[in-house]
């Protein structure tokens, strides 16, 4: 296409270093030389497979297309039969690990069976450096823009239905060209134009004879390759059954068959020569049936607890396969596990160690080793026989439950505990296949119990799209006191996200379920009217932001002692209300009594003290306690950044409160160092009319004018009135405050906006 750039890689220097797994780079137009070793590029592809055989012709044909295309779509050739299975995706992956030195920017692997591909695309910022935006939209732009502009990169998407599935995902505005790629797997011949497709063959017979000598090295051998040739043709050169053959073959208790005794046990199920008899005729009489037994037979060869776990694996997302979760289910199965030495303390590891040898489960990629992948056929097919045994599979879906209550609440520690943050795109994923098996209710429970995590980490955009797919359901009625609690879970996120008019509504209807739910002093309905309370004070409402939260204080007072942590939670949100209608002597003390009672309950260094030191460094400083209130506040940072990354919004809010603390001691110099590494931060997490960066362009404003730097205080101060006039109204404070400043520094110039 006119405008894209130069690939790296000419197809003869492809071909010759097609077999190397180095990283190194050819220079355009140059003949082979040396390698230059340079740092592995961002990648996000699933493992590389040890079996994978042959197909060094449609691999180089993949390379010299995208030589000179922008996208490629990989198809099945004209089979006998219409299902998956032919080896597509295995192709695309291979491909992509025999070229990492030929896309520096990155190679990365998207499933379009996803729920949105613009999320899944949102989903690369980490891997390329790119900060969330406010919403995932402007995320994926972000990816966009970043890839297009960006050194050659790859992007498969892999198993597109037909165009009507592309066009549905919403992936069609937001996929990246220029300097990306693209490799989409699909069956769909027409997904693009004749060109751009190209159409993959099944496997012939020596490569399918090389596929099973991967699994039983026999198979190669003179004797059998006449027979093991056969079984090739019987499937119809069909990866995935070949590979099912293979580890059928393999299996312990397998080891012993001929394979001439395997190839009778075929043709009397009735798969017959294919490609002798019906080569290319059209659908084959009953494939899918007769292959889904083949697949049966796999399946009733397994140890009781390797079916199982296959099971288990089949209900969870296909590509999210959390190791630990699958070994938890096994062992609160009930299901005998194999006493294997070594592993009296994790009896179920041999039991999925097992799988993974056998390919049934595959690493989902090179960078964790505890997330799995389960062939989409088989998953497929275990889930067919699940749906015939409903019961069962009841009984397998409420120990998934079970497990992601455990892990939902577990993930509330992901503050504090590093370790366990990497469950939380899981547990959404979970979430998301929840609803698919018909469990709304948990589907819903899963996700409010991660929003917490994901606010506590500034994942706000992931909050967000994780919240939104039930938003609809919850006005449903029959849904109670559920759909109140998402309600009041997003509103939260859409506060943080400075969607204050949305936060307000959200949060007003969710009261209005719990009201109907509950009587007037139960306590959730005070954690709801504090909730209120804090986007009443976003608002500027703070009249009323103080009566919410005090009758909150009022209903736990009644139900709680004195000294109960909800209590120095609810004093403390109270003091901050206070501070801002000027009670500042009401304001210290009540949050005083809040971090008297947290220090009762909390260890030195938790993150809870920390706000409430930092809240009342800043009431300190209303009341001229300097000093007192600059000890405050670096404590409360030393405490923060024992939790946090660097760039954690939680660390720019105390920054900011001691560049003010500073620029008040007349430390100028750090007031504005500090105050610029708010904005640093800030600019990384929000879009650029976000309110929270309005509010330190105001704030740096004020340190320039302290350093009688007026012109850029003067631009400062416009860009701060701006943003907030897109939110707030002229006559709220702040679009006041910063009208004023203008007028009175600026030579009464008109506000830019």
């Amino acid at each position: 296409m006119p405008g894209d750039p130069p690939f790296i890689n000419k197809l003869e220097a492809a071909k010759a270093v097609a077999a190397q797994n180095v990283e190194h780079l050819y220079m355009a137009g140059a003949a082979p030389a040396l390698p230059v070793m340079r740092q592995k590029p961002p990648r996000t592809l699933p493992a590389r497979s040890d079996k994978f055989v042959g197909r060094t012709t449609e691999i180089a044909e993949i390379h010299a297309r995208l030589n000179g295309s922008l996208i490629v779509g990989v198809t099945q050739q004209a089979a006998a039969h219409g299902d998956g299975g032919v080896g597509k995706t295995s192709i695309a992956i291979e491909y992509a690990w025999q070229h990492l030195s030929d896309y520096p920017g990155g190679l990365f692997f998207i499933s379009a069976e996803v729920p949105s591909l613009m999320q899944a695309i949102a989903e690369l910022a980490p891997h390329l450096g790119i900060p969330d935006r406010e919403r995932p939209e402007e995320t994926a732009r972000a990816v966009k823009d970043h890839l297009e502009a960006g050194e050659p990169s790859l992007l498969i998407l892999d198993n597109v239905h037909n165009r009507d599935h592309l066009a549905a995902a919403g992936a069609l505005h937001c996929l990246p060209c220029g300097g990306c790629r693209r490799l989409i797997t699909t069956r769909s011949h027409d997904l693009l134009d004749a060109s751009h497709m190209m159409p993959v063959e099944r496997l012939p017979r020596d490569i399918g004879i090389a596929l099973l000598g991967k699994y039983r090295p026999d198979a190669a051998l003179p004797e059998n390759r006449q027979v093991v040739g056969d079984i090739v043709d019987w499937f119809d050169g069909w990866a995935v059954g070949l590979t099912v053959v293979g580890v059928y073959m393999a299996l312990p208790k397998h080891r012993s068959i001929q394979w001439s005794a395997y190839a009778t046990s075929l043709s009397e199920k009735g798969l017959g020569v294919v490609r002798a008899t019906e080569q290319h005729a059209g659908a084959i009489p009953d494939y899918n049936r007769r292959i889904d037994s083949v697949f049966d037979d796999l399946l009733a060869s397994l140890q009781p607890e390797e079916r199982r776990a296959l099971e288990y694996a089949a209900l969870l997302p296909g590509d999210v396969v959390v190791k630990p979760w699958l070994l938890s289910l096994l062992e609160g199965d009930g299901i005998a596990l194999p006493a294997a030495p070594g592993a009296e303390a994790n009896p179920a590891g041999p039991v999925v160690e097992n799988l993974l040898a056998r390919g049934l489960l595959r690493p989902a990629g090179e960078r964790s080793d505890n997330i799995f992948t389960l062939h989409r056929v088989l998953r497929h097919r275990l889930r067919e026989m699940l749906d015939g045994q409903p019961d069962k599979k009841q009984i397998l879906l409420n120990q998934i439950v079970a497990l992601a209550e455990l892990r939902g609440k577990a993930s509330h520690q992901g503050i504090t505990d590093k370790s366990i943050r990497w469950e939380l795109a899981p547990l959404l994923a979970l979430s998301s296949e929840l609803i698919l098996h018909g469990r709304q209710i948990d589907a819903i429970n899963l996700a409010n119990w991660v929003i917490l995590p994901l606010r506590d980490l500034a994942r706000y955009a992931e909050g967000k799209a994780s919240l939104e797919r039930f938003a609809e359901d919850a006005s449903n009625e029959k849904l109670g006191v559920d759909s109140a609690i998402l309600l009041s879970n997003l509103a939260l996120i859409l506060k943080d996200l400075g969607d204050l008019p949305e936060a307000l509504w959200r949060m007003e209807r969710a009261i209005e379920i719990w009201e109907k739910h509950f009587e007037a002093d139960h306590p959730t309905l005070a954690t709801y009217y504090s909730n209120l309370a804090l986007i009443l004070q976003a608002l500027g409402d703070l009249p009323e932001a103080h009566w919410r939260m005090e009758r909150a204080i009022e209903i736990w007072e009644k139900h709680f002692e004195a000294d109960h942590p909800t209590l120095a939670t609810s004093y403390s949100n109270l003091a901050s209300i206070l501070k801002e209608l000027g009670d500042l002597p009401e304001a210290r003390r009540r949050m005083e009594r809040a971090i008297e009672i947290g220090e009762k309950h909390f260890d030195a260094d938790h993150p809870t003290l920390a706000m409430s030191y930092s809240n009342l460094a800043m009431i300190l400083r209303g009341l001229g306690d300097l000093p007192e209130a600059r000890r405050r506040m670096e404590r409360a940072i030393e405490i923060w950044e024992k939790h946090f990354e660097a760039d954690h919004p939680t660390l720019a809010t105390c920054y900011s409160n001691l560049a003010l603390i500073l620029q008040a001691l007349g430390d100028l110099p750090e007031a504005h160092w500090r105050m610029e590494r708010v904005i640093e931060i800030w600019e990384k997490h929000f879009d650029a009319d976000h309110p929270t960066l309005a509010t330190s362009y105001w704030n740096l404003a004020s340190i320039e004018i302290a350093q009688n730097n007026r012109p850029r205080a003067c631009d400062l101060f416009r860009k701060a009135h701006a943003i907030w006039l897109k939110h707030f109204s002229e006559n709220d404070s702040r679009t006041q405050m910063a009208a004023r400043a203008i007028a009175q520094h600026c030579g009464g110039a008109k506000p830019s906006g």
